[in-house]
Parts: C-alpha cells; sequence; structure tokens
C-alpha cells in the first residue's frame, strides 16, 4: 500500500507541465517578498500597522505535499493537496481571498444541499428535457492564471477595496506564484493553476468557472431551464438530443479546463447528497442519498463522547435525511433512518423522540407518527394527586399535559407557615388540611406548571394547627433564600426552621 502511494505521488510531481524542480528552499525568498508587498500597502496607507503586523511572515517553513485517495473513482487516483497554512505567503493570500469572497457572487452557485433542494423542487422540465451532471476534471491544477487575471480586470467595479487595480493584480499574481512545496527532500514550484491548500484558490477558481460557463451558455441555441453549480459540479436541465453539443462547448474554450458528464439513468441522477428524481409529469424531486462506497459509520453511541455530541449527530442527520426527501412517506424515511442510527448503536428511544422533534418541526401536518410512541396523557387520577412542588422540580414537568376543563380540587397538608413550599403528599393521620382552588387553564405544551405554580387563588386554612402536630416536610435546598431558612450540615438533608426558633 505505501510503495502503490509513493509511486503515484512521484508521478504526479513529476508532471513537468504543472510542476518543476528547484535546487534550494525558496521560503526566504518568498518571505521576503511577502513583507515587502505589505510594507508598501502600509506606506500607501491602504492597511493599518496591526494589519502590517498580522500579514508579515517572520518564521515560514516549506509546505509539505501529500495525496488524498479519490475513494469514488476506480483504481484511487491522488488529489494533491498543498497545506499552505505554514507558506509565507498564507496571510496575505487570505487576505486577497476575503475580499474577493466578499466582493463576487456568483449567479449560478447554489452554497448547499438544502439551497439547492429548495430551488429544485417542483422544477417542470419542458418535454423532451433531461437532466445531466458536468464535471470538471482538476479543476485547480488546470486553472489557467491568465484567465484569472483577466477576469478580475473585467469585473473590477465590483470589487470592494481601496488597494488600486495595478497593486492588486500584483498581490494575485505573487500568491500564484508562490505556491511551492517539497516532497522526499526535494523542492517543487507549481507553474500552472493554483494549488489545492492555499486560501486564494478557491475563489479565483469560482471566478474563472463563471467566466467559462458564462461564454459557453451564451453560445448554445437553446434554452436551460434549471442550472446551479456547486464548486467544480454542475447540474442543469437540456434537450435529450444536445448532451454532446454542450459538453463540446465547455471543453472547447480553455485546452486545460475539461469537463465530464453523467447523464440520468431510469429518470434518477445523483447530485451531491441527493437524487434528483423526474417525474411522468416532468416535474423534479428529491431523496437524501449516500454514495455505495459510503460505510455508514457515525460517531457511535457506545463512544466515550459527551452524550450532547452523540445527539447531536444523530439529530443532524435525522435533520439532513427528513429536508432532503421529498418523494418518500414519513415511515419509509423513519426506516431508512433507524436502519443507519441503529448500526452505530443509537437506542430506539432516542431515535423515535429526535424523530418525532424533527417531522413536528419540519411537517408538522403529518404527525403523529404511526408506529411512534405517542405524547403521555395523563389520566384524571394524576392530575388530581400530585406533590405541590416548583415546576422545575416536578418528576413529570417533562411531559405534556391536558387540564381537565372543570376545576380540580387538591389537598395538601398544612405547615406552619402557609407559604412554604411542599413537596410531600398528603399524609393520612393528619386531619388537618387545606384546600386550594385550580381554575382551568388553556391547553399548554408541558403545561402541568398550569397546575402547580402559578395559582390563580391563594390557599385558604381551614384551620390552625399547633406546630407539634406537624411534620415538617423537605424543602429543596434552592428553596431556602426565599424562605428565610437555616441549612443545616448533611448529605442532601435540610431543616425547616422557624424564625422565631
Amino acid at each position: 500500500m505505501r510503495e502503490d502511494y509513493d509511486r503515484k505521488m512521484r508521478a504526479l510531481v513529476s508532471d513537468t507541465t504543472t510542476y518543476e524542480n528547484v535546487k534550494t528552499d525558496p521560503t526566504a525568498r518568498y518571505q521576503n517578498g511577502n513583507n515587502s508587498i505589505v510594507r508598501r500597502l502600509k506606506d500607501l496607507k491602504l492597511i493599518d500597522h496591526r494589519t502590517a503586523k498580522e500579514l508579515s511572515s517572520t518564521n515560514a517553513t516549506c509546505p509539505r505535499i501529500y495525496g488524498q485517495p479519490k475513494a469514488h473513482k476506480p483504481d484511487l487516483p491522488l488529489r494533491p493537496v498543498i497545506p499552505n497554512i505554514t507558506a509565507p505567503t498564507y496571510k496575505l493570500a487570505k487576505y486577497i481571498a476575503d475580499i474577493l469572497q466578499n466582493s463576487f457572487h456568483s449567479q449560478y452557485s447554489t452554497t448547499s444541499s438544502f439551497e439547492f433542494c429548495g430551488d429544485v423542487n417542483q422544477v417542470v422540465l419542458p418535454e423532451g428535457y433531461i437532466m445531466i451532471s458536468l464535471d470538471v476534471t482538476s479543476l485547480f491544477t488546470n486553472v489557467p492564471r491568465h484567465l484569472v487575471i483577466r477576469s478580475i480586470i473585467n469585473r473590477w467595479n465590483e470589487v470592494k477595496t481601496q488597494i488600486n487595480l495595478d497593486l492588486f493584480l500584483e498581490i494575485v499574481e505573487y500568491c500564484m506564484e508562490a505556491s511551492y512545496f517539497c516532497f522526499e527532500g526535494r523542492y517543487f514550484k507549481q507553474t500552472y493553476g493554483t494549488a489545492m491548500g492555499s486560501p486564494l484558490s478557491p475563489i479565483v477558481a469560482d471566478i474563472v468557472l463563471d467566466s467559462v460557463i458564462k461564454t459557453a451558455m451564451n453560445s448554445l441555441p437553446f434554452e436551460i431551464t434549471i442550472f446551479r453549480k456547486y464548486v467544480d459540479n454542475i447540474f442543469m436541465a437540456i434537450p435529450r438530443e444536445c448532451v454532446q453539443q454542450v459538453l463540446d462547448a465547455f471543453n472547447r474554450i480553455e485546452p486545460r479546463l475539461q469537463f465530464t458528464t453523467e447523464e440520468e439513468k431510469e429518470n434518477r441522477l445523483p447530485f451531491l447528497d441527493m437524487t434528483v428524481i423526474r417525474n411522468a409529469d416532468q416535474t423534479l424531486t428529491t431523496e437524501w442519498y449516500a454514495k455505495p462506497i459510503a460505510s455508514g459509520r457515525m460517531l457511535n453511541y457506545n463512544s466515550f463522547h459527551q452524550p450532547k455530541y452523540k445527539i447531536n449527530v444523530a439529530n443532524n442527520f435525522i435533520h439532513r435525511v427528513c429536508s432532503l426527501t421529498r418523494n418518500k412517506p414519513l415511515d419509509e424515511i423513519a426506516k431508512t433512518i433507524h436502519q443507519h442510527l441503529r448500526q452505530n448503536n443509537y437506542p430506539k428511544s432516542l431515535i423515535n423522540r429526535l424523530l418525532h422533534f424533527n417531522i413536528s418541526r419540519l411537517k408538522p401536518s403529518l404527525i403523529p407518527l404511526r408506529n411512534y410512541r405517542q405524547p403521555y396523557q395523563p389520566s384524571a387520577r394524576s392530575t388530581t394527586n400530585f406533590c405541590i412542588q416548583h415546576p422545575a422540580d416536578h418528576p413529570a414537568s417533562h411531559l405534556p399535559y391536558h387540564p381537565q376543563q372543570h376545576q380540580t380540587q387538591t389537598t395538601l397538608p398544612i405547615s406552619s407557615k402557609a407559604n412554604h413550599h411542599v413537596s410531600h403528599p398528603p399524609s393520612q393521620s393528619s386531619q388537618h388540611q387545606m384546600t386550594c382552588n385550580i381554575s382551568n387553564h388553556s391547553m399548554i405544551p408541558r403545561a402541568i406548571e398550569a397546575t402547580i405554580s402559578k395559582y390563580t387563588q391563594s390557599p385558604t386554612i381551614t384551620e390552625q394547627p399547633t406546630a407539634s402536630s406537624i411534620k415538617k416536610p423537605y424543602v429543596h435546598p434552592t428553596n431556602l433564600k426565599q424562605q428565610g431558612m437555616k441549612k443545616c450540615t448533611g448529605r442532601f438533608r435540610t431543616y425547616l426552621h422557624s424564625r422565631n426558633a
């Protein structure tokens, strides 16, 4: 395995059309050039002293290239990655990238699967149209640098910066030129394209791809119903007989920037983490999709992580599947979710609760779900025989409650103070009781609070007992400060004392 990796990496760096070998480490030279540009920006008062200090480089080291396998492709080709975080021009490239990112907004790009799902669902294609997807072959290493400069010049009126055009283009060219790395003790310089790992690469690749798309679409003689782009993946709907014409229009613009195409099969086309489906009436719907190579692994419930992280993993997975699937009933969605989460040892009770929460939030008209545990419905007895205590401390305060439509009379023992917080149930031996009337309340979620906290009428004492005949109840320590009581030492014990004791 290691020998195969080394062989593929040597084949990558030996590509003389993209990389060239340099004799010595160029880190010091690029670091001096970076600091010289930063001083010019400061002298022209385009940046302040603090920004100049942040953009300066003093202890840069040569980046080390590594290959990332493309597991979804045959023969596992490697994707070259150069982590430029240690490079001398990293901070300056990030500064320029932020300016371009805040200035340019593509009309074709989609930011996430959820946005794409909202755009494509219920779109009606004309008769004879099909779905295809385009993919760029090695986008970053094949971005033409001259096209980057030309695209920035053409859209300079959109750039929001005080730096003039000549100096801005000089900085962009220098950051792309200062793309170098070391491998097996040798130093290489990238002569074409941009490095995957540089903060400037994503935005300049997006600018170039927008320019190519605009040129190609203007040359097509037919209308494209829907067109969306996510990085280097393109989704579009075109006439069935024009697939090759579209591919030729995109590939003829730049010799190094080549596209591959994939057509729908059985009216289905995978895109991002969903499958787009063309129905019989030419409408589009989506469903959640995982690649065949996906292992289905996620954070296992038996792992030694905090429960909140495991709950968040399951909750996000359920939210994604429910949001992206628009063509299946809830029973099938729930079956898919149960299958994946149970493989990672998540308990059924937790899955059901998270399912009910997400579906009630995303699709409230479709609940309750079949075969799911229904919300708690207390009986008439459970609504009258309860302990009077604070709602937050009540053992059933997390359960939904439906109050009765008639007044309920509740009995509770009397303490020496009428406003004591009582948590014990009524004692059968106590002959001194008082009653309190609880007025009707509207139905509120978790509304057991309505019957145990805010009473509309104060309790009325029928008879005042002696202090010796009353068994002093337990009071939670958090209520002592409000009651003005003293806390005695002892594990989980609190005693009530009157103010005059």
